[in-house]
Parts: structure tokens; C-alpha cells; sequence
């Protein structure tokens, strides 16, 4: 694999939400394959995680990705770093009913969770083009598959990169590799700080083995879910559940869906 992404999609790949979590994970595996990387976070903790990285050209940026100049702001740290594959990871969740929160943070949410990635590809995906090849990964979440009461906001924005990603691989097939990545729970600094990773309905996932599992089917598929348990479960709430039924389970405290990192 490390020869496969190295050749297929190098020099540079781009990860957003890099400082921890499946970000950071995204970041060491790629740098393992051989990539240099440019890691992007509103956290300045990304520094310390392109300096974990011997062996790999790293450039890390601390950037607010819900701003409404994203495209310009990080053009100048692409300027001599020709990107092959974006990593639209970043993302932030308001659990709780909806109208129990601001409509400003929600709309924080929605910034950064849909229309971030949509200026990236924007942004990123010509040069690919032009190039003739690279990839994109939009990091979705199986809630967005099952709809998700007391998450709605962050289910909506994660739907919407289920349907971005469908349309763009099939309008960039052959040229441009895209997936979205719907991971269940994964134990993640996120997640831990919700929770207690024993106490999830689904045994979470490692970060190492949700990047692997889109690292090796990279290319090979465009909807990729992480995990037997969870695609078992995705499966049969989509497609054997009644619609009411799916989202009242959702609903219910003991399947209700908690803050991830991505």
C-alpha cells in the first residue's frame, strides 16, 4: 500500500482536523506511505503532530476552516505543494435537541462540517484534474445513513457529504478516486471525552483500523464503512427498518449518537 499511495496520489496529500483523532491517524499512516503532508486545524496542537512525524516534509497550518475565505486563505500554503489527495476530516458535533442550541454555533457546524470540504474540492479537485489523477476522501459518519434525532444538525451536514461525494464520483470517475469514509463510533479523544468507549451501544472502532480499512479501499470503492459490526448494522437499519422505526431507535438514550473527532 505505502508504494501504491506514494506513487498514486504523492507527492502531497492535504488533511484537515489533523491534531487529533482520525485526523492525526490519517496523518501518520499517510506519512508512513511516504506522503508529505500539509495538516490543517484550528488547534495549534497540529505542530505537535507534524513534528511526530520523522522521515515526512510536513507543513503544518492552524486555520479556522469555517471561514467564508477558506479558499484563499489556504492558497498560499499550496502555492508550492501540488496536492494529490485531500482529507476532508475536520468536523464538530452539538449533541442535544436542536432548538436547545444557538443557531450561530449551529451554523459554526454546518461551516465547517459542509461547506469547508466543498471549497477544498473546489479549490483542490481542478488541479487534480489537470494532473490527471489524485483523491478525495470526505469523511461522512454512519448517523448520516440513519438520520440522526438529537444530532440533527451534524446528521444533515454528514448527509450531505454522502450525496457530494456519490455525484463527484461518478462526474471525476477515472481521473479522480473519491470516497466518502462513514465511520461508526471510534475511540478517539472525542469520543472519550463524551463517554466512556465501554458504555457504547457498538464496540467503538481504533482510528488505526478506520484509516486502514479507507486507506486499502481507496480507489476500490466510493461509499466505504469501517467494520463488520458496523456494516451489518447500517445495513439492516437502512434497508430492513421502516423509516419511523430507524429514527426512533436513533432517538432512544441507549442508541443515541455522541461527538466524534471528524
Amino acid at each position: 500500500m505505502p508504494t501504491t499511495l506514494r506513487s498514486r496520489y504523492g507527492p502531497w496529500a492535504l488533511v484537515t482536523g489533523a491534531a487529533h483523532g482520525i485526523g492525526a491517524e490519517f496523518a501518520r499512516q499517510l506519512a508512513a506511505a511516504g506522503l508529505d503532508l500539509v495538516l490543517v486545524d484550528v488547534d495549534p496542537a497540529v505542530h505537535a503532530v507534524a513534528e511526530s512525524l520523522p522521515g515526512a516534509r510536513t507543513h503544518p497550518v492552524v486555520l479556522d476552516l469555517r471561514r467564508d475565505d477558506l479558499a484563499a486563505a489556504i492558497a498560499p500554503h499550496l502555492a508550492d505543494r501540488p496536492v494529490g489527495l485531500l482529507i476532508s476530516n475536520a468536523g464538530a458535533a452539538l449533541t442535544g435537541a436542536l432548538l436547545d442550541h444557538e443557531l450561530r454555533s449551529e451554523l459554526d457546524v454546518l461551516h465547517l462540517n459542509a461547506r469547508a470540504p466543498l471549497q477544498l474540492v473546489h479549490a483542490l479537485a481542478p488541479a487534480m484534474v489537470a494532473r490527471g489523477g489524485g483523491g478525495i476522501v470526505l469523511v461522512a459518519s454512519t448517523v448520516a445513513l440513519n438520520g440522526g434525532p438529537w444530532i440533527a444538525n451534524y446528521a444533515a451536514t454528514k448527509a450531505y457529504l454522502v450525496a457530494l461525494g456519490d455525484a463527484l464520483a461518478i462526474e471525476l470517475r477515472g481521473v479522480v478516486d473519491v470516497q466518502v469514509l462513514a465511520p461508526g463510533m471510534t475511540d478517539t479523544p472525542g469520543l472519550r471525552a463524551s463517554m466512556d468507549p465501554g458504555d457504547a451501544p457498538l464496540p467503538p472502532m481504533t482510528a488505526q483500523a478506520v484509516v486502514r480499512t479507507c486507506l486499502q479501499d481507496l480507489g476500490r470503492r466510493h461509499l466505504v464503512i469501517p467494520g463488520a459490526i458496523n456494516k451489518l448494522s447500517t445495513g439492516l437499519s437502512r434497508f430492513l427498518l421502516p423509516r419511523a422505526l430507524r429514527h426512533r431507535l436513533m432517538a432512544s438514550r441507549r442508541v443515541r449518537p455522541f461527538r466524534q473527532d471528524g
